[in-house]
């Protein structure tokens, strides 16, 4: 009965193309589990901010909850056939299989399934549709502007497989912009090249931080993901502009990248895009070590692990809540053979229905 139900939520799910930048169908998505609540007797919280939908779904009702399982239901561009869910014996495949329409199919069930029981008193199902774009109008708006507060939240968006996350690097992209004066290209010392300047403070960012390889992970990682600027060979370029991507462990707060990264600017003006705080749990944490214990008892090896992507669970960093991070058997997101196991999607459904269960009498 799980396992059907499971496998139908997530096809229609996915059959939803709920891209981010779509905000018609984002909300369309939201609509689809709304009404799989409808007749229930959860108190249902529809949110909306700047055309972003989020849903609230508990028992209580109010935004301050002991244990919140979280997730998002936009999606990044696919080809149109990856809307078009396909179940191939154990396996769904199809654009937001994995990350996370799948995991989101199990949070579902589980409140579906236990409406009746006393466990869910005081926990949360939150559900956004921008998390891809950066959740700032839907996770970051309902924890700094709606006070949604949360004392553990799990979100199946992180982690590795079955392997809960004691780290989320934090997330600073940004966009700089440098000015010259044209000239002839044949002539350069008559000019100033935007370009030059843009490249020197870009190298100087670079000489920053000690920096990430393979094998040595835990450092800051930085990426130039775009430059451009000119329009011609024969021109030297009056403007220029790049965009970065920088990522930072929990040695750093976002006050730190940003007063390192203004502080080696000598030509270029800064535009913040997407920033966020690292994720960091100790191995104490009583809610990580109870999560631990639940798979030790289903015959798991618990190995922690460290990502050097982000989610939008570093919105809860600043309430200092408990956050568990961890995903079910399934490939990477973003991919055209995505895809995500079923006896996964329903181990994950029994891991977190004994989480809530035991996280209830903590």
């Amino acid at each position: 009965m799980v396992e059907r139900e499971i496998i139908r939520l997530t096809t229609d799910l996915i059959s939803i193309p709920s891209v981010s930048n779509n905000r018609t169908e984002c909300c369309h998505v939201i609509d689809f589990v709304h009404q799989v609540f409808e007749e229930t007797n959860y108190q249902l919280e529809r949110i909306e901010q700047n055309g972003v939908h989020s849903l609230i779904v508990s028992k209580k009702g109010g935004r301050d909850f002991d244990l919140v399982f979280f997730g998002h239901l936009d999606v990044v561009p696919g080809k149109k056939e990856l809307f078009i869910p396909k179940v191939v014996e154990d396996t769904i495949f199809g654009r937001g299989a994995s990350d996370m329409k799948g995991s989101c199919a199990a949070m579902i069930r589980l409140f579906c399934d236990n409406e009746s029981e006393s466990f869910l008193e005081n926990t949360a199902l939150v559900l956004t549709t921008d998390e891809e774009v950066g959740g700032d109008n839907g996770i970051g708006h309902l924890t700094r502007e709606a006070k949604l507060l949360a004392k553990t939240v799990f979100n199946p968006d992180g982690g590795g497989i079955l392997s809960p996350a004691l780290l989320q690097k934090g997330i600073y992209h940004f966009r700089l912009d440098a000015q010259g004066s044209s000239a002839h290209g044949s002539r350069p010392w008559k000019g100033v090249s935007a370009v030059l300047r843009l490249q020197e403070d870009i190298e100087r960012i670079y000489q920053l931080f000690p920096l990430a390889s393979e094998g040595d992970e835990e450092k800051v990682s930085l990426n130039l993901g775009k430059i451009q600027g000119g329009t011609s060979a024969n021109s030297v370029p009056e403007s220029a502009y790049a965009l970065l991507d920088l990522r930072f462990t929990a040695d750093y707060s976002l006050k730190d990248i940003r007063d390192k990264v203004s502080g080696a600017l000598t030509y270029s003006s800064l535009t913040e895009l997407t920033t966020g705080d690292p994720v960091s749990v100790s191995q104490e944490d009583s809610s990580l070590c109870l999560l631990s214990q639940i798979l030790k008892e289903r015959g798991h090896d618990v190995q922690y692990t460290k990502n050097n992507t982000g989610s939008d669970a570093r919105w809860f960093t600043e309430q200092g809540s408990s956050i568990l991070l961890m995903l079910p058997e399934s490939t990477n997101g973003h991919i055209d053979d995505e895809a995500v196991s079923v006896k996964g999607l329903v181990e994950l459904y029994e891991i977190m229905a004994e989480l809530a269960k035991r996280h209830f009498v903590l």
